[in-house]
């Protein structure tokens, strides 16, 4: 994987995951699946221009397009590979943002500000699990 992809991955994730989850989003997806599927849902929206343009690329270098029909027919790659990466992306933060949302308003619920500190450490860790789990989506699209 190119470095630029990194840079690419944290502004995209900064943007999908700050900029554009609503405040209500924010506050509820802790205690409502709606909410919680919401963020996702929009989250992953974010993804999809990158994910179509380096699926294209790769599908460029294998010298497939959807355009043409006949043996260079990429149809089947571009959906299949676009879909699974959505797929990933929207499972993993799913997953990721179910259990450390919880855990987070536990602690900053907590009386007295006595777990803000633990707070601000399950955020730090639930940011270090999408980075981690988006540069290993980002890595096999990169590389297929």
């Amino acid at each position: 994987m190119e470095w630029y992809w990194l840079l690419v991955i944290l502004v995209t994730h900064y943007i999908a995951d700050f900029w554009v989850q609503t405040h209500e989003q924010s506050i509820k997806k802790s205690s409502s699946l709606e909410y919680l599927t919401l963020h996702i849902v929009t989250y992953t929206l974010c993804w999809l221009p990158l994910i179509i343009t380096i699926v294209s690329i790769n599908m460029s270098d294998l010298g497939l397009n959807i355009w043409n029909g006949g043996e260079s027919d990429g149809t089947g790659y571009f959906f299949g590979y676009t879909y699974t990466a959505i797929a990933m992306v929207f499972a993993g933060h799913w997953i990721t943002d179910f259990v450390t949302s919880k855990a987070a308003k536990l602690e900053f619920s907590k009386p007295d500000g006595e777990g803000i500190r633990t707070g601000f450490q399950i955020v730090g860790f639930d940011q270090m699990i999408h980075y981690t789990h988006l540069y290993l989506v980002f890595y096999w699209l990169t590389n297929l």
